[in-house]
């Protein structure tokens, strides 16, 4: 039996050829990457800075996986969550020495360092990545169940399915995200 995470790191033939040429070097590899997953790492970066910083920041992210690419290894995981880890780190990196001490101590320990915030963010980011990668019907259902807080009787009256196959969507789908989510751990 073929080993899921193989398969899993496989399963979008786009994904799957700028990866390859990434880590080959090939000179539009960079740019393909960046146009397909830019947005995804800037928005992450925009959560921890202005505008300017974030742009930046999104910069200094694909400028090491350039660098990096050698590092990279598709077969174990997909390109999307490994740039996700760059731009933890490089966050992590930028904002070290910048935190300010709270001067009220009242604000004390209400805020977590940023390197939590960083990790938080970038599970939250690989979390989204993984249930766009579900089939429609699985994320819809757990969407359903664990944003909107429906039992599954619930989802299997607001999708007009039976009971049955709204169970068997959701084992499925935490299935998939289980071994998306491994895959993508393992890049960190």
């Amino acid at each position: 039996m073929a080993d899921d995470r193989d398969t899993d790191a496989e399963h979008d033939p786009e994904e799957r050829r700028v990866a390859h040429a990434l880590v080959a070097g090939e000179p539009d590899a960079l740019a393909d990457a960046f146009a397909r997953w830019g947005d995804m790492i800037h928005a992450l970066c925009t959560r921890w800075a202005d505008v300017d910083a974030a742009d930046d920041l999104t910069q200094q992210v694909f400028i090491a996986a350039w660098r990096s690419r050698a590092n990279f290894d598709p077969s174990r995981g997909v390109l999307p969550a490994w740039l996700v880890g760059i731009a933890r780190n490089t966050t992590n990196r930028s904002f070290r020495g910048a935190r300010e001490v709270p001067t009220d101590p009242a604000d004390a320990g209400h805020d977590l360092p940023v390197e939590d915030h960083a990790d938080a963010l970038a599970d939250e980011v690989l979390v989204a990545h993984a249930l766009a990668e579900l089939p429609e019907a699985h994320r819809l259902s757990l969407e359903l169940s664990y944003w909107e807080g429906l039992t599954q009787a619930e989802v299997a009256t607001r999708l007009d399915l039976p009971l049955g196959t709204v169970k068997s969507h959701q084992r499925r789908g935490l299935q998939r995200l289980r071994t998306l989510l491994e895959v993508s751990h393992d890049q960190r």
